[in-house]
């Protein structure tokens, strides 16, 4: 999913608000993708944490 994928998201209105069907395979979709980016972040950020020690 895109950035303007995701800015150009609409759902369907229904007596109470929007169709939780649609919001919810939105959502999911969203969290499938920015899965792996936090798996990496968080790698990038023990990385970062076991480094190299400061030079004096």
């Amino acid at each position: 999913m895109t950035a303007q994928e995701l800015r150009e998201a609409r759902f369907s209105t229904v007596v109470r608000g929007y169709s939780m069907t649609e919001v919810d395979a939105l959502l999911s979709r969203i969290e499938r993708q920015l899965a792996p980016l936090d798996f990496r972040a968080a790698e990038s950020a023990e990385g970062d944490a076991h480094g190299a020690p400061d030079e004096e």
